[in-house]
C-alpha cells in the first residue's frame, strides 16, 4: 500500500518510486519506457585507475561493477569497435545492452524495440554530458562487432542486443577544443521557409 506523503512537494509518483519490495528503487538519470529500465551497462575498462583491467557489468541494484572476465586490452577493445581512435585509446567502454525480455513484459508490440533505441540516445547525452563534465572526453559510437561483443560478455544475442558504445578518456592535451560559440551562431544564414514546402 502506497501511502501520501505528507510533504506536499513529493507527489505520489515519487512515494511509489521510493516504495519497492520494501527497498528504496535506484531512479534512473534518463528516459525509460514504462520504467523498464531494459538497458544494462557492460563495461569494458582497459586503463581506469584503480580497477583492475577486465570486462564487467554494472549491477545497477547494488551501484557496483561485477567482473566478469579479468583482462582486456586497448587491441581487444579496438578490435570489437573497428579500430576507431575514441575506442582504440579510451580509458572504459560502455557497452549499452538491452535485455528484450524486460521491455517484452510489458510491450507486446515493435514499437517497443524503437523507444529502446531513444532511451539508449538518452542514455548516450546523459553519458556525453557527464563524462565532459569530469573533463573526459566522450566518443560514442554503433560501429561494433554485436556479435563479439555479446560473446566477449556472455550474452545471448537473441535476448540480448547491444545497441551503442560509449567510451571516454582523458584528451590528450593536444586535442583541439574546437567549441561553438555566439559567433558561429551570428554567422548562420537562416533562410525562412518557402510556403508549400516541408
Amino acid at each position: 500500500m502506497i501511502e501520501e506523503s505528507a510533504d506536499p512537494w513529493l507527489t505520489r509518483r515519487e512515494s511509489e518510486i521510493r516504495e519497492w519490495r520494501g527497498t528504496e528503487r535506484q531512479r534512473a538519470s534518463g528516459a525509460s519506457g514504462g520504467a523498464r529500465q531494459e538497458l544494462d551497462a557492460h563495461v569494458a575498462a582497459p586503463n581506469v585507475p584503480g580497477i583492475p583491467a577486465g570486462l564487467y557489468h554494472y549491477n545497477a541494484r547494488e551501484h557496483s561493477l561485477e567482473l566478469l572476465r579479468e583482462g582486456f586490452t586497448h587491441a581487444e577493445a579496438g578490435a570489437l569497435c573497428v579500430h576507431q581512435e575514441g575506442i582504440d585509446q579510451a580509458a572504459f567502454i560502455v557497452f549499452v545492452v538491452a535485455a528484450w525480455e524486460r521491455m517484452r513484459a510489458m510491450y507486446r508490440h515493435p514499437r517497443a524495440y524503437r523507444v529502446s533505441h531513444l532511451n539508449a540516445g538518452h542514455l548516450g547525452q546523459t553519458f556525453a554530458l557527464a563524462a565532459t563534465t569530469l573533463g573526459l572526453g566522450p566518443f560514442q559510437t554503433a560501429a561494433f562487432d554485436d556479435t563479439t561483443v555479446e560473446g566477449h560478455f556472455g550474452l545471448d544475442s537473441t535476448t540480448h542486443s547491444t545497441l551503442y558504445a560509449l567510451a571516454a578518456g582523458h584528451p590528450s592535451p593536444d586535442t583541439a577544443t574546437d567549441s561553438a560559440d555566439l559567433n558561429a551562431f551570428r554567422h548562420t544564414t537562416l533562410r525562412p521557409r518557402t510556403t508549400g514546402t516541408v
